[in-house]
């Protein structure tokens, strides 16, 4: 049966509809084998978000611009004595947060900020680390870690939390700055919550 006018549009409109697919399907293989060396989009995505992962975490490095400053207001403060205890932080929290992975490197630990607020001080650092996943694959993540100076608790509202500190005998928490003795045991606990510099814990960000 011969075929009417309007059946050839509508045939030649679906051939150029198909054409225009198969040319966009040929266009996208192009592409993705160019970026990520495979036809398959889906898998080099796939693939460049596990490079990603794997590719060390970039800090916000103000090292050389900060540690002038707090050398100048605390002089016997020793940046290498503390980005060590930074560092030995970071991996505690590695092992604490990711069921103790047998695989740790560390990369760059850089101070990132430095504040002096009423009654404290606060030197926040980055570092960059990775680990092997229980399924085998390479993470990078990055790490912040703030070191605090208590120099002045009468200026400190009596409500903040002791900044992570614990009894040096029992190990309980103090729950309150300037408190003298441990609610716990009866320790004596005054000096170990001022004027000393404190790694105050580790957490991962932005990721």
């Amino acid at each position: 049966m011969a075929l009417n006018i309007n059946s050839i549009i509508i045939l030649i409109f679906i051939g150029l509809i198909a054409g225009g697919v198969g040319y966009a399907r040929w266009k996208v293989r192009r592409l993705s084998k160019a970026i990520f060396g495979t036809e398959d989009i889906v898998d080099g995505l796939k693939q460049a978000k596990l490079d990603t992962d794997a590719t060390p975490k970039s800090l916000a490095a103000m090292t050389s611009l900060l540690l002038p400053q707090i050398q100048a207001d605390f002089p016997m403060f020793n940046w290498q004595e503390y980005r060590e205890k930074v560092r030995q932080d970071v991996r505690k929290c590695i092992r604490d947060m990711h069921d103790n992975p047998e695989e740790i490197t560390l990369h760059e630990t850089e101070i990132s900020d430095y504040r002096r607020n009423e009654g404290t001080c606060y030197i926040r650092c980055q570092t960059s680390a990775g680990y092997r996943t229980d399924s085998g694959s390479w993470m990078e993540k990055k790490y912040e870690t703030d070191i605090v100076y208590i120099q002045d608790v009468s200026k400190i509202p009596p409500t903040q939390t002791g900044l992570g500190l614990n009894c040096p005998n029992c190990g309980a928490p103090i729950k309150m700055l300037g408190v003298k003795v441990c609610p716990y045991c009866g320790t004596g606990i005054t000096e170990l919550n001022i004027r000393v510099w404190r790694v105050n814990g580790t957490k991962e960000f932005g990721n």
